[in-house]
């Protein structure tokens, strides 16, 4: 049954207690940037010291490399070297962190923090060297003024070295791939591109480097299952666009949702939106479900769409105003209210598709549209990604909106009884009814711990994109990693995820329950 999550007054300040007077988890991360000794003595200088540019420069030339990686028929001959290639750039742009953090962190653990990551990034560079995808004039800079191979160098004199010499890696690798086929991947508007990847079938996951993630979380070994399993066999899988803007690996709701009807199941035709935002259909952060489903006229769908953003009011108006399959509810709802204006509008073989992104305890809304019959075939929804499962984190739902929070994924497992989880897709999750489940899902044997992993903590982007959570945290002098560190006591990580947002936690608008 429906376990309910408030705990009493007491419960929540003796948390908060032992948040202020527990050390959580003695882990020294030396990929932890700023660490935790430095951010305390120079807070809330990250913006500073690590300019956003910086950031996006890097972000700019990962996605460079995915989309180049995408377009190269070669691609699992040289798995090992994109590997490499990923984990210098990650390793460069922590080294570089550390070396603006230098005044503001003890010697020692400077110290410590560069002998690992330059480690590791010269190991990186000696391997696309022997690959043969690391060009002289990159060696001769690298390895004569870099600090991280240069001892008598200072740090802050050779800083945006790595950033400057990575792209002739990247050109190396796969520069010619990408003119081909990468300009027009980025210029469609939709998450179905006419043009798909070309690399091979058989090639492996791109995942973040472990070096740079707590012992046995991203390693391929770490995993209990192959990690190509998401796809049913009998299914021709036609790659889309994901909200981290990759191709991804698993099932499209709308291809889901043709695979249902074509194994027998009626569908209804009726979707439920709740934040449609001005809807457009995309790809990547603009990626929309039930927006793409109302964009594919063949669909044949109707939905209700709840929107409380007065800015997208005239695009929502102009798409759908005068469409008679298409509901259309501006201004802002609650979850009794929009319950009551599904239910209003609800055919009777209930909903395909309901997805939620509200961001003000977006797990409510699910809570009360399951639990009222609507019986959806899928649930779409954005997470709190950082929250790994088993823990249930949430935010009470508010009239005045303010902290934005959507659920932990484990939360709306809990609110969804008699559902699965079918993947993680960076920052959202996908859920299927149970009774459907065998038609869509794919042999993988994960848990969904490891779902979380592969699909979010894995991501290639986590540390970067500006669509997860993982930069807040970082310039706050919080390793997030740490949640998904399972040698860590869940217990203690969940005293550190009450830590990520303290003020919420002590008025009681942010609750976190462990369940082994």
């Amino acid at each position: 049954g429906r376990s309910r999550m408030a705990a009493s007054r007491g419960a929540v300040a003796a948390a908060l207690v032992l948040v202020q007077l527990l050390p959580v988890c003695v882990c020294n991360y030396t990929f932890q940037c700023p660490s935790r000794a430095a951010a305390a003595a120079c807070p809330g200088e990250y913006a500073k010291r690590v300019p956003p540019e910086v950031d996006r420069m890097y972000h700019s030339l990962i996605d460079a490399l995915l989309m180049g990686r995408y377009a190269d028929s070669a691609a699992d001959k040289k798995h090992g070297s994109y590997m490499a290639w990923l984990s210098l750039a990650e390793g460069l742009r922590i080294a570089d962190c550390h070396a603006s953090y230098a005044d503001c962190t003890p010697e020692a653990d400077f110290a410590e923090a560069l002998k690992d990551v330059c480690g590791q990034a010269r190991m990186d560079l000696q391997r696309l060297e022997q690959a043969g995808f690391a060009p002289a004039g990159m060696l001769e800079t690298l390895r004569g003024r870099h600090f991280c191979w240069t001892l008598g160098t200072e740090v802050g004199d050779s800083r945006m070295l790595g950033l400057t010499q990575l792209s002739q890696g990247f050109d190396a690798l796969c520069l010619g791939n990408l003119l081909e086929l990468g300009q027009e991947w980025q210029a469609e508007k939709t998450p179905f591109p006419i043009l798909l990847p070309v690399l091979p079938p058989s090639t492996p996951w791109l995942l973040y480097p472990s070096a740079y993630t707590p012992p046995n979380t991203c390693d391929v070994e770490s995993f209990s299952d192959g990690l190509d399993k998401f796809i049913p066999a009998d299914e021709v899988h036609r790659p889309w666009r994901d909200v981290g803007g990759l191709f991804a690996p698993y099932l499209a709701v709308d291809a889901g949702l043709r695979r249902l009807e074509r194994r027998g199941v009626k569908l209804s035709r009726f979707s439920v939106n709740l934040g449609a935002a001005n809807g457009m259909c995309g790809w990547g952060s603009l990626y929309d479900p039930v927006n793409c489903l109302l964009e594919d006229r063949s669909s044949n769908t109707t939905a209700i769409l709840f929107e409380a953003d007065k800015d997208n009011f005239p695009g929502l108006l102009q798409a759908f105003g005068r469409r008679s399959n298409v509901h259309l509810r501006l201004g802002y709802t609650t979850p009794s209210l929009a319950t009551r204006d599904v239910l209003a509008v609800m055919p009777p073989g209930g909903v395909d598709l309901l997805k939620v992104d509200v961001d003000n305890c977006d797990s409510c809304f699910v809570d009360a549209l399951v639990h009222a019959g609507t019986r959806p075939k899928f649930i779409h929804v954005e997470l709190t990604a950082p929250l790994p499962p088993p823990l249930q984190g949430r935010v009470h739902f508010t009239h005045k909106p303010g902290f934005k929070m959507c659920g932990s994924l484990s939360e709306f497992m809990r609110v969804s009884p008699g559902y699965r989880l079918l993947h993680v897709e960076y920052v959202n999750a996908v859920l299927v009814r149970e009774d459907l489940y065998a038609e869509v899902a794919g042999p993988t044997r994960l848990s969904d711990e490891e779902k979380w992993r592969l699909g979010y903590f894995c991501h290639p982007f986590r540390t970067l994109s500006t669509w997860g959570e993982d930069r807040y945290h970082r310039k706050q002098g919080r390793e997030a990693s740490l949640l998904a560190d399972r040698a860590v006591p869940l217990r203690e990580r969940r005293l550190f995820a009450l830590q990520l947002f303290p003020g919420q936690a002590e008025r009681q608008r942010y609750e976190i329950r462990e369940v082994d």
